[in-house]
């Protein structure tokens, strides 16, 4: 009986955590400036004023070995854009972890460079923390990227925080989370040829 009342609770539990979640993310008070924004199939992209879209494309373009990881058609990317981009290395990141998700939408913010970026994690943590080209806040399903430092390989990090939150309906431990960051992140090194030497 005991056993009954408790299944009956946890699956409660669960609904009212996922219904929470959203409402958090619209409430966060980050102090981001929008200047712009767009949407691509997987992202809705948030552009502080003052940053510069074409380097961060550049920055983040999808060269061919990684490209090649991904076995679902990409013709529909052909065209040089960030939105496309991004898409691009979300299914390469999903492709790595081996993560097929029905559904996913994740918010990124973009910083026009590294004290911007800063001063989100003061107002966000109540301290300023050094995070080199982005960080990923679960509770707002929003990955902050400096626009100015950031690298495919640190996106392709933050994008595996950000699937594995939305594919474990409880989440792994940190450690193990960032361990499958982790390895998503020496893939795409490898890829890049920016592992660092002696790996």
């Amino acid at each position: 009986m005991a056993y009954t009342a408790r299944f009956k609770i946890i699956p409660a539990i669960v609904i009212m955590l996922s219904l929470s979640a959203p409402l958090f993310a619209a409430d966060v008070n980050d102090g981001f400036e929008v200047g712009r924004q767009t949407k691509s199939r997987y992202f809705n992209i948030f552009i502080q004023p003052g940053t510069d879209i074409d380097q961060l494309t550049l920055y983040l373009s999808v060269p061919p070995g990684i490209r090649a990881m991904i076995s679902a058609s990409v013709s529909d990317f052909d065209t040089f854009n960030l939105p496309n981009q991004l898409d691009l290395l979300y299914l390469a990141v999903s492709e790595t972890l081996d993560v097929r998700l029905k559904k996913f939408e994740c918010n990124i913010k973009i910083c026009k460079d590294s004290p911007s970026l800063t001063a989100i994690t003061e107002r966000l943590y109540g301290t300023a923390v050094e995070k080199a080209g982005g960080f990923y806040v679960p509770e707002a399903d929003t990955i902050y990227l400096d626009a100015q430092s950031v690298s495919i390989n640190v996106l392709a990090h933050e994008l595996s925080h950000a699937i594995q939150s939305k594919y474990f309906v409880i989440p792994p431990p940190t450690k193990v989370q960032e361990v499958l960051a982790g390895f998503v992140e020496f893939q795409f090194r490898k890829q890049t040829g920016t592992l660092p030497k002696g790996k």
